[in-house]
């Protein structure tokens, strides 16, 4: 005798129970995730982090304008180039004309901080090396160079005008001769300023202003210079006699303000078409170089 079992199998009715159930649970998942809002959360990550770096560089631009906000004109604005620093784009708006921290090598550049956009090209065997006391600083030999060019804009040019160039150096070697720790000079015409070491003779520094052939009219140091030591050195071109006489160069070493001053009353332009030089024919250690355009 043959049983014949009955074959089990879902009715119509139980598929569409377990379909809806499928659904009711994908959706309350779907809600759960909400995988729209995940994105704009990580579109908003990046927004934040895209204004924090923003306002860091409006507040930077605050702070070397005297308290002036960035105005919106069409002189320029902010942008962020491939190297992810935030810049001033168009006229320049600050009193720097150039900030080098001199701390990073992008592809054989160093960066201006000062939103002018005078980076400087590291030359020979020039490079970023990492200092006990100051961190990352620029290396040199003699030969070596960090060049921003001759800006346009002429924001590393003073014309008539009131200036100043400060800096760290750290000498590991004064050899007989002069030691260019920077310049911005036309060997023909002698119209520029630089900063030398006289390693033949005194070793004091001479921080040359001038506009003619010779003679150089110069702001010295009191003491001669040593190696193996930070200094910090500070030349002040003053038209408007800030310090107490019109037409002066001044040189500050250490935040003291040296007793020999320049007197530039018959160079009333020092602008030239020639490269701004960190280093030149410097053996040691250079850092934070800054040009103030007053």
């Amino acid at each position: 005798m043959i049983i014949k079992t009955k074959e089990s199998s879902f009715t119509l009715v139980e598929l569409l129970v377990v379909i809806a159930i499928i659904s009711i649970i994908a959706g309350a998942v779907l809600v759960a995730i909400n995988p729209a809002k995940r994105l704009a959360q990580a579109n908003d990550s990046q927004r934040w982090s895209e204004t924090r770096s923003l306002l860091a560089a409006v507040n930077t631009f605050i702070v070397d304008n005297m308290g002036q906000v960035p105005q919106c004109s069409n002189a320029g604005g902010f942008d962020l180039p491939n190297d992810g620093v935030w810049r001033w784009v168009g006229t320049a708006l600050n009193k720097r004309g150039g900030t080098w921290l001199l701390d990073v090598d992008i592809g054989g550049i160093t960066p201006d901080s000062s939103w002018n956009n005078n980076d400087c090209t590291l030359n020979g065997t020039a490079s970023i090396f990492s200092d006990p006391d100051r961190n990352e600083v620029l290396l040199l030999s003699a030969g070596d160079d960090a060049d921003a060019g001759d800006p346009e804009n002429g924001t590393l040019d003073f014309g008539s005008d009131s200036g100043t160039i400060s800096f760290w150096v750290n000498l590991n070697s004064i050899p007989p001769g002069w030691t260019i720790l920077m310049r911005k000079i036309n060997d023909i015409t002698n119209r520029g300023y630089d900063f030398r070491i006289d390693g033949t003779g005194d070793k004091k520094i001479y921080f040359r202003v001038n506009d003619t052939i010779p003679p150089t009219h110069s702001a010295v140091s009191n003491d001669a210079m040593s190696t193996d030591r930070w200094y910090h050195v500070a030349g002040v071109i003053d038209r408007n006699g800030v310090y107490g006489t019109d037409d002066q160069t001044y040189l500050f070493v250490d935040g003291v303000k040296q007793d020999v001053s320049g007197d530039i009353s018959n160079d009333p332009n020092i602008s030239n078409d020639r490269p701004f030089r960190i280093g030149y024919s410097t053996n040691g250690l250079i850092d934070d170089v800054a040009v103030f355009n007053y």
